[in-house]
């Protein structure tokens, strides 16, 4: 049950949100709605959102409510619309502040998924856990972590190497061109 929790946790941010946006983006939606925070502010909220929900007292009965799940869920993918939308805006006027926050939560969310993975023993019990206790509990929570950890990652290393190369294409293209560095 961790495992899946996880693997939609990491879809919704790393993918869904993302790719949500630049749609937003692509049908111009996105000049009529300024980022309300930058992306370190929003990233903060993101990790912050991901990491309050994953608090062993917590995850446990907002996996066993379907509307505080609903709420769980909701609350980290308008978190992780917010983190996006922050990204990508930052990403035209400041590149570095963008590439800076994308491998922050790169890291923060690399961070929880090694914690699940390295963890001794099951660190969440019933509701979360699998059914069965024992070793099935650590490998679903082993799993979960380490494939929290991949799908995250490449989400994050995907809008990092993109920010980059924008940068460098528009180095090539203006020489001099610093990107907000001094």
């Amino acid at each position: 049950m961790l495992t899946a929790h996880l693997v939609v946790l990491a879809v919704l941010t790393n993918i869904v949100a993302p790719l949500g946006i630049l749609a937003w983006r692509a049908a111009g939606l996105w000049r009529a709605c300024a980022p309300v925070l930058g992306s370190f502010g929003a990233g903060l909220l993101l990790v912050g959102a991901v990491w309050g929900w994953h608090i062993p007292a917590v995850l446990g009965p907002a996996l066993s409510s379907a509307s505080i799940s609903a709420t769980l869920y909701a609350t980290v993918m308008l978190c992780a619309l917010l983190f996006w939308h922050a990204v990508l805006a930052d990403a035209d006027l400041r590149p570095w502040r963008s590439l800076a926050a994308v491998l922050s939560g790169m890291k923060a969310f690399g961070l929880l998924g090694v914690l699940l993975v390295l963890a001794p023993r099951p660190i969440y019990g019933p509701p979360v856990a699998v059914a069965g206790g024992g070793a099935s509990e650590q490998w679903d929570q082993n799993l979960g972590g380490l494939l929290f950890m991949a799908i995250s990652a490449l989400g994050f290393l995907v809008a990092a190497v993109a920010i980059v190369a924008r940068v460098m294409a528009r180095i090539q293209a203006r020489p001099g061109w610093t990107g907000g560095l001094p």
